[in-house]
């Protein structure tokens, strides 16, 4: 996943979204009440937001993910520097889970870990094919809607 890349391309999009919508808005005349352009641009913004929160909470499930995985690999050497390099609040946050808390020995800790890494892994998953749908379903919904109502009823 190209973390880089994908955060500063929303930031982009959304600084270029907030840029055309302000152009657009002091080219025209001054009301006091809200436009349909400004009903569009809320709207693309509300959708951009979600997308950057939607990205931000996958990514945090994917990160747990890997750090489950690293600590249920104990031959590996990166295991032992991750667990050495544990600080009590990492030991602490890892052992707040029921399946790590029961775990006695190394193998039912491994088993532990392992499980918790697929499970973060496969919330991650679940929100991102959720959201490949929703989001472009969604934002059809919306603009059938504004359009139609742009169109035939508010016209009137």
């Amino acid at each position: 996943m190209a973390v880089p890349a994908r955060v500063s391309l929303s930031f982009t999009t959304l600084l270029t979204l907030a840029t055309q919508g302000t152009g657009i808005r002091y080219s025209l005349p001054p009301v006091s009440y809200a436009k349909a352009i400004d009903y569009w641009y809320g709207t693309c913004m509300l959708f951009l937001f979600a997308a950057l929160l939607e990205f931000a909470v996958v990514n945090s499930y994917m990160r747990k993910s890997q750090k489950f995985d690293v600590l249920c690999n104990p031959n590996s050497n990166k295991a032992h520097a991750e667990d050495g390099a544990l600080g009590y609040q990492t030991r602490a946050s890892i052992s707040k889970y029921p399946q790590v808390k029961t775990a006695k020995t190394i193998v039912e800790k491994v088993f532990a870990y392992r499980s918790l890494c697929l499970e973060f892994a496969q919330k991650a998953t679940r929100i991102d094919q959720l959201s490949r749908i929703l989001f472009p379903l969604v934002f059809i919904v919306f603009n059938v809607t504004y359009w139609l109502y742009y169109k035939f009823f508010a016209a009137e």
